[in-house]
């Protein structure tokens, strides 16, 4: 798999262009497995800084479930989890982890944009992370369920990471404003992208949620709790 990856990657280019895609060329490039025990970091969900991505992903968490047009309701497991085993403090880690009608497991990987001037990485960018993902859990399911790497706590639902197969829902998750972007800036590239996009080895989906004002939540406070309130309805977009 980790081939086939490079190969999208490479081909990716013809349409993505900057330094990015070629970050995660070296990510996997340079992957090794390692025996070196691993547990994902403390989660602050109720008390953070952030008013963009992170403040989004969290709040989808503390939402509880997601409505997936056409899909079903996603209940979130867990977030942030680490995929691979090493001594560095960069770890890849997925953004959040979800189950679809009691029995299907969710990869979910997110972006969001607040303001006209910074609109995060591309769909394709989130597509190749997902890819990247998907491979470095497969490589290391059964030390990933050994180790327990997940979160502890209340608001967590145990899974296991055996459990993730070509079968499984993978999906690229952002507010509105991302996806007005990026559809007009792909508008010219939608036949090119369309056949990339059926060459992959998985099925990615592609939703968007109502836009979060979470500058507006935070207010002129140091910390806060950020929230999508009762907007947990995505809707599928296409590519």
């Amino acid at each position: 798999m980790k081939t086939e990856i490079l190969k999208l990657i490479y081909k990716a280019k013809d349409f993505e262009k900057g330094k990015s895609i070629n970050t995660l060329n070296e990510i996997l490039n340079g992957y090794k497995k390692e025996e070196y025990h691993t547990k994902p970091s403390n989660l602050s969900l109720e008390n953070i800084k952030s008013t963009g991505e992170t403040a989004y992903q969290r709040a989808i968490f503390l939402s509880e479930k997601t409505i997936l047009e056409k899909l079903g309701e996603v209940v979130w497991n867990d977030l942030e989890l680490p995929v691979i085993f090493s001594k560095s403090p960069r770890r890849r880690c997925v953004d959040l982890i979800g189950t679809l009608n009691n029995n299907t497991l969710v990869l979910c990987e997110l972006k969001f944009t607040s303001s006209n001037s910074y609109y995060s990485n591309s769909p394709i960018y989130a597509v190749v992370e997902l890819l990247i993902y998907y491979y470095l859990i497969k490589d290391n399911k059964e030390e990933l369920d050994n180790k327990k790497v997940f979160h502890i706590g209340e608001r967590v639902t145990s899974f296991n990471w055996s459990d993730f197969n070509n079968n499984s829902i993978f999906v690229v998750g952002a507010n509105e404003k991302y996806w007005d972007y990026w559809l007009e800036r792909y508008e010219k590239q939608k036949n090119e992208i369309d056949l990339w996009l059926k060459s992959l080895p998985l099925k990615v989906r592609f939703f968007s949620s109502d836009d979060f004002d979470f500058k507006k939540q935070k207010e002129n406070k140091e910390e806060y709790t950020p929230s999508i309130f009762d907007k947990t309805e995505w809707t599928e977009i296409y590519l």
